[in-house]
């Protein structure tokens, strides 16, 4: 994987005087190790989860099969095509979600004067990943955007959802909140991380 190959830059021109075609080339560094990470983890035959309801993607965050009914009876899921936001920075944090299917990045703007070109890549994430789940619990706005890259399906838990639970006394909600933080605390933790996704996951970002 080469990076940063754009045109104009010197090593881009390198290749074209010579006539060769240098292989898989990205504009970006952070582009490039996502690439590279993927075709590594192909190759030692790890392959991304994928979830088909509701309840099993609760399941698999760890949540216990009667409460994880309970959660996707009250939750929502949404299709989102490719390059589109599930949340972006600035806005409430009003929910969280879970990736069902897909792939989503979490870009942090470099400064405000180039937000709309140039942004930093916090995380690469998988099916399986939990996003949005720090603002939520810190009443705080977004700090970054989530953005799919490849169409994806994801579950959504809105905040005033959650806070019925909680003031019906639900197990479910109590359930749900130490499954994240089981799911958070396992993706800080390098050397024990189980193979199920990109090492990006482990990056956790303040969104």
């Amino acid at each position: 994987m080469l990076a940063p190959i754009r045109p104009g830059h010197p090593v881009a021109d390198y290749f074209a005087a010579l006539d060769i075609a240098p292989g898989e080339c990205f504009a970006e560094l952070t582009d490039a190790l996502a690439a590279a990470e993927a075709a590594i983890l192909v190759e030692a035959g790890h392959t991304a989860p994928s979830f088909d309801t509701a309840e099993a993607a609760l399941h698999a965050l760890g949540v216990p099969p009667g409460h994880a009914a309970t959660l996707a009876s009250r939750a929502e899921t949404r299709d989102l095509a490719a390059g589109e936001a599930l949340c972006r920075g600035g806005e409430p944090a009003n929910a969280v979600f879970v990736l069902m299917r897909g792939q989503a990045d979490v870009l942090l703007p470099r400064s405000m004067e180039t937000a709309a070109q140039v942004r930093v890549l916090l995380a690469h994430l998988s099916a399986g990943a939990v996003i949005g789940e720090r603002a939520l619990f810190e009443a705080a706005t977004r700090t970054a955007d989530a953005v799919c890259t490849v169409p994806s399906w994801v579950l959504i838990l809105p905040a005033d959802t959650l806070a019925a639970l909680v003031r019906e006394a639900s197990p479910a909600s109590l359930a749900l909140v130490l499954a994240i933080a089981h799911h958070t605390s396992v993706s800080f933790n390098w050397p024990t991380r189980p193979s199920n996704g990109s090492k990006f996951n482990r990056c956790r970002s303040e969104r």
